[in-house]
C-alpha cells in the first residue's frame, strides 16, 4: 500500500467517504475538494472522486469521470463509455454504494502499480485491455463495435478469478473497437 506524502498525511485512500449534512452533521462536506491529486511515496498516484448517484463499486473496479465540468463525478466502466473518448478512468481504491441522498468520496488510482484491479479471467498479460459488459471490469478481447480499448494501462500477468496486477500510467477511454 502507497504511504501518503507530508501534505496529505491521514488521507485513508481504501476509504469511502460519506458526506450528508443532514445525517452526518458532523461531516456535512468530503475531507478533500474533489479533483484533488495524491501522489504515494511508493509510485502510486490517485484522485479524490464523487461517486455519482445509485452506483454500488467494489475495491478494485473500473471507473470513469462522467462528468465534463470539473467535478470529478465517477461512474463504474463499462462498454457504454465507448463513446467518451479522452475520459480519466482508474480503479477504485474503496468499495462503495451511493444513494440518491448521501454523497460518496473515494480515491482513485490513476498511476503506478495495482495489485488487484478488476479484469477479466483469463485477459492475457500485457495485451490491451477494453471495456466490457459488465461494469467496473477490463477484458483483454474487445468486441468491434461494442468496446473500447483502455489507454494507459497494462496487465502484468494473466487474469485469475477477476483480478489481475496492473500497471496504470493515466489510463483514459481510447478508441472504440
Amino acid at each position: 500500500m502507497a504511504s501518503l506524502g507530508m501534505f496529505l498525511e491521514g488521507a485513508a485512500i481504501t476509504t469511502a467517504y460519506t458526506a450528508n449534512p443532514a445525517t452526518t452533521p458532523e461531516t456535512p462536506a468530503p475531507p478533500f475538494t474533489p479533483g484533488t491529486r495524491l501522489h504515494g511515496t511508493e509510485g502510486g498516484d490517485f484522485i479524490f472522486v464523487k461517486l455519482a448517484a445509485s452506483q454500488t463499486i467494489a475495491a478494485g473496479d473500473w471507473v470513469y469521470v462522467s462528468s465534463t465540468n470539473n467535478t470529478f463525478v465517477v461512474t463504474s466502466l463499462a462498454n457504454a463509455a465507448k463513446a467518451l473518448k479522452g475520459m480519466i478512468c482508474g480503479v477504485a481504491m474503496a468499495a462503495a454504494t451511493s444513494g440518491t441522498t448521501s454523497y460518496l468520496y473515494i480515491w482513485m488510482q490513476v498511476g503506478g502499480y495495482n495489485a488487484s484491479s478488476n479484469v477479466a479471467t483469463s485477459s492475457a498479460a500485457n495485451a490491451d485491455l477494453h471495456t466490457s459488459a459488465t461494469g467496473g471490469r477490463l477484458s483483454g478481447t474487445g468486441v468491434g463495435g461494442t468496446s473500447a480499448t483502455i489507454a494507459g494501462v497494462v496487465g502484468l500477468a494473466t487474469a485469475a478469478s477477476n483480478t489481475a496486477a496492473t500497471m496504470l500510467n493515466n489510463p483514459t477511454i481510447g478508441a472504440a473497437d
